[in-house]
């Protein structure tokens, strides 16, 4: 029960992108409607992008992740590059 509601979530995330795969695929489509469908999967997409959305869906993965009895989600520690890609200077690393 509880890992259909898993996947009915998930589903609900990325169902915008099943009906742009549809409305740009049929046949009485108009070019200004594959237009309007892509601008709205761009907003829908903007939205996801926002720091409270992120929050929101990484709360719902971390009470996933406890009700399944799975790993925590961690960062992947940096690694830095060899010296024969940086030289002498000091590697870059991109700030989290």
């Amino acid at each position: 029960m509880i890992a259909a509601r898993s996947r009915q979530q998930l589903l609900d995330k990325t169902t915008f992108l099943e009906q742009l795969n549809r409305s740009l695929q049929a046949e009485n489509t108009t070019v200004s409607g594959m237009m309007k469908a892509v601008e709205s999967v761009i907003t829908e997409l903007n939205n996801l992008r926002t720091e409270e959305r992120f929050r929101f869906i990484l709360d719902e993965v971390r009470e996933l992740v406890a009700l399944h009895d799975l790993n925590e989600l961690t960062i992947p520690r940096v690694r830095r590059p060899p010296v024969r890609f940086s030289g002498p200077a000091e590697a870059h690393v991109a700030v989290r």
